[in-house]
C-alpha cells in the first residue's frame, strides 16, 4: 500500500515539473526544488499516515542533593573530677540523631572521629555529683548546640576571672592604732562596716577593737613584709596606701588621702548590688599579681561611701572590676572588666534589647533586636535530680528543651524522670568582639587563646522564670 501512494506521489511530482517549465520566471534551480520539497513534503504525510501518536511523559520527580559526609575530629578532656570517675559525651545532629554517647573516664582525653553531614552539631556532656543535698542536684547536663567542637580540648564551663596567688611567706604579728577614729566614720554602729582594709591578696585582718568614749581604733594582722598596707575609711572618702616596715604603726585619721569616685553613667536604672559578686582589685604590677591590692571588703562588702565606686589616687597598671546590679524588671545585670582605666559606662545589657515569646518546658524562644551584639544564650532547667544548661546562638533561640533531653537516651540519665523538668531561668553573655563559635573555642581550647585577644570585658543579663 505504501509503494503505491509512493508511486503516486512521485507521478504528480513530474507532472507538476511539466506543467510549470514552459513559465520562464522559474529557473532551472526553482524548477527542482520545487517539486523536491512539495514530493518531501506529501512523503512525510504519506509515512505518518495511521501511524500511533506517542504517549505523553511525565518528567521525573526532583529529589534532594545529598549533603556531603565531613568527619569531625575529636579529642576531648574533662578535666575535673566526678563522684564516679567519668563523664558521659553525647553528640548528636541538631535534628536529634545520636553520633556519638560515651562513658568516658574524666582527666583522659576522648579521642575519636565522627562523620555527618551536619555543618554543626550538639555537643553535650553531663555529670553525676554523686549523693547532694538539696538545692545541688546529682546530674548535671551541659548542652552546646549548633557547635564545632573540632578544635576543643579541654571542657570548662565559664569564664573565669583572674586567679592570684594567696597569701605565703612569712608572716609578723602586727597592729594599726588610730587614735582619732572619727565617730561619723560609723554610721550605722558597726565599725567593721566603716573601714577596707589589705594586706597582700586574701590577707586580711585577725582582730580589731574600737572605744567609742575616747574614738580609739586598733586592728591586727598577720603582716606580709614588702606588701602594701590599704587602709580606707569608706564612709569619709579616705585612705592610705603605704609599705609598713615595722610591727606597730599609728595612722593619723585626719592626715589621710582623699579617695577618688567614680559614679556610672545610666541609660536606664539600675541598683548596684554590693553583697553579691562584688570585687574591685587595683594590680600596680601585671607581671606580679601578688602585688594586687583589694580596695573592697572581699568576706565583708559594703557600698562605697560615695559613688558607684572609690579607689586610691595611686596610679595602677589594671583594674579588676566584678559587679552585680539590678534594674526595674528585677533582672540580674553583671560586669566583668580588666582594664587601665575606671569606666564611666559599664554598658549594661539594656532589658529592652530582647523579648520573651515563649517560656515553657518544652518550648523556650527569645527573640534579639539586634542578635549580633550579643556572644550567646544560656537557659538553665532543672527538677530535683537534673540541672540543665543549655547554649545557644542569639540568632537561633527557638529551643525544645524536654524534647532534646530525651532525645539524648542517654546512658547516665537511664531512668531519670526529666517529665517534670522547668525552666530555671535565661541568660545572655555580650562580649566584645567574639561571636558564637569564638567564645566557645577560646573557653576550651588553649591553642585559640593564645591567639586571640583575651577576653577582658563582657556584660550579662540573667532573667528568673
Amino acid at each position: 500500500m505504501f509503494l503505491e501512494e509512493l508511486k503516486t506521489v512521485y507521478n504528480f511530482s513530474l507532472y507538476l515539473t511539466v506543467l510549470v517549465y514552459p513559465y520562464q520566471r522559474f529557473t532551472m534551480k526553482k524548477q527542482i526544488v520545487l517539486p523536491f520539497c512539495l514530493f518531501t513534503a506529501i512523503l512525510f504525510s504519506a509515512c505518518s499516515k495511521d501511524q500511533t501518536a506517542a504517549p505523553a511523559t511525565t518528567p521525573p520527580p526532583k529529589t534532594d542533593s545529598v549533603l556531603p559526609v565531613r568527619t569531625i575530629n575529636l579529642n576531648v578532656t574533662y578535666p575535673t573530677q566526678t563522684a564516679t570517675g567519668t563523664f558521659e559525651l553525647i553528640v548528636s545532629e541538631p535534628g536529634g540523631k545520636v553520633l556519638l554517647d560515651s562513658i568516658a573516664a574524666v582527666n583522659t582525653p576522648v579521642i575519636t572521629s565522627i562523620e555527618t553531614s551536619a555543618s554543626l552539631v550538639d555537643f553535650t556532656y553531663i555529670l553525676d555529683q554523686g549523693n547532694v543535698s538539696s538545692p545541688y542536684t546529682r546530674y548535671l547536663v551541659y548542652v552546646y548546640k549548633g557547635v564545632n567542637p573540632s578544635n576543643w580540648t579541654k571542657l570548662n564551663s565559664a569564664l573565669y576571672p583572674l586567679s592570684y596567688p594567696l597569701s605565703s611567706g612569712p608572716t609578723t604579728p602586727s597592729r594599726i592604732f588610730i587614735p582619732n577614729y572619727p565617730s561619723n566614720a560609723v554610721p550605722d554602729g558597726i565599725v567593721s562596716n566603716s573601714f577596707v582594709f589589705d594586706n597582700c591578696n586574701f590577707n586580711f585582718y585577725t582582730n580589731l577593737s574600737y572605744n567609742s568614749s575616747d574614738n580609739t581604733f586598733n586592728l591586727y594582722y598577720d603582716r606580709h613584709a614588702g606588701h602594701s598596707v590599704y587602709f580606707s575609711i569608706t564612709h569619709l572618702g579616705l585612705y592610705k596606701l603605704y609599705t609598713p616596715t615595722k610591727d606597730f604603726d599609728t595612722l593619723d585619721a585626719f592626715h589621710m588621702d582623699t579617695l577618688s569616685t567614680t559614679t556610672f553613667t545610666r541609660k536606664f536604672p539600675f541598683t548596684i548590688n554590693y553583697q553579691i559578686g562584688y570585687s574591685f582589685r587595683g594590680i600596680p604590677d601585671t607581671t606580679d599579681l601578688s602585688t594586687s591590692i583589694s580596695f573592697s571588703n572581699f568576706f565583708q562588702p559594703v557600698a562605697p561611701g560615695q559613688g558607684d565606686l572609690q579607689y586610691p589616687k595611686t596610679p595602677m597598671q589594671k583594674y579588676e572590676i566584678e559587679l552585680s546590679a539590678t534594674n526595674n524588671n528585677n533582672d540580674h545585670l553583671s560586669y566583668y572588666g580588666l582594664v587601665s582605666t575606671i569606666p564611666t559606662d559599664l554598658n549594661l545589657p539594656d532589658a529592652s534589647s530582647f523579648s520573651e515569646v515563649s517560656k515553657e518546658a518544652d518550648n523556650i524562644s527569645f527573640l534579639f533586636k539586634n542578635p549580633s551584639s550579643t556572644t550567646s544564650c544560656q537557659t538553665n532547667l532543672g527538677n530535683s535530680m537534673v540541672g540543665a544548661t543549655i547554649w545557644s546562638s542569639p540568632d537561633s533561640t527557638n529551643l525544645h528543651p524536654l524534647t532534646l533531653l530525651t532525645n539524648l537516651k542517654s546512658k547516665m540519665l537511664n531512668g531519670v524522670t526529666l517529665d517534670d523538668i522547668t525552666p530555671k531561668n535565661f541568660e545572655f553573655l555580650n562580649i566584645p568582639g567574639y561571636s558564637y563559635a569564638d567564645y566557645f573555642s577560646y573557653l576550651f581550647n588553649q591553642g585559640f587563646q593564645s591567639s586571640h585577644p583575651y577576653i577582658n570585658t563582657y556584660t550579662g543579663l540573667s532573667r528568673t522564670f
